[in-house]
């Protein structure tokens, strides 16, 4: 436990090959009291719940067909959409992102940074959500060198 740093149990395997994932992250549900778990293997993301049990449950589903993560990707979930939001790698030098509902259904992926990244395009993208408003934060680096920070709005 925490307040004595020891471990509890062994690792929790999401995805049947617990040694598969590349890149990935977590983010608690308030609503269902579950945690979410993505990650990058593959060539897709996958996404999966733990239960307030400690267990998996169901089956690891296919978020956001089509992309991939290569240095990163990020999770946040914001209580007045009732959703989360995954940041991204896509098809530009752009990072993208999209909502996943509770029942963990991706919707359409959209670019979410406009930074002008050219020769390294953007890296390591983080997000969080607003607390009080329809809308996550984006931050990322640009070419290497320069901090964006992208604010995301649901319509």
């Amino acid at each position: 436990d925490a307040a004595s740093g020891s471990l509890v149990g062994g690792p929790i395997d999401v995805s049947g090959l617990l040694n598969s994932a590349k890149i990935t992250d977590i983010e608690f549900n308030p609503v269902n009291g579950k945690v979410l778990v993505m990650w990058f293997a593959g060539n897709k993301f996958q996404v999966r719940y733990i239960g307030t049990s400690g267990s998996a449950e169901g089956t690891a589903l296919t978020a956001f067909p089509g992309y991939a993560s290569y240095d990163g990707m990020d999770i946040a979930y914001n209580k007045v959409t009732g959703t989360f939001f995954s940041i991204f790698h896509g098809s530009t030098a752009e990072d993208w992102g999209g909502e996943l509902s509770q029942d963990l259904i991706s919707g359409t992926a959209f670019e979410v940074t406009r930074s002008g990244a050219s020769r390294g395009g953007t890296l390591v993208p983080k997000i969080i959500a607003n607390p009080n408003k329809p809308e996550w934060l984006v931050v990322a680096t640009k070419d290497y060198c320069s901090l964006i920070i992208q604010k995301v709005r649901r319509k």
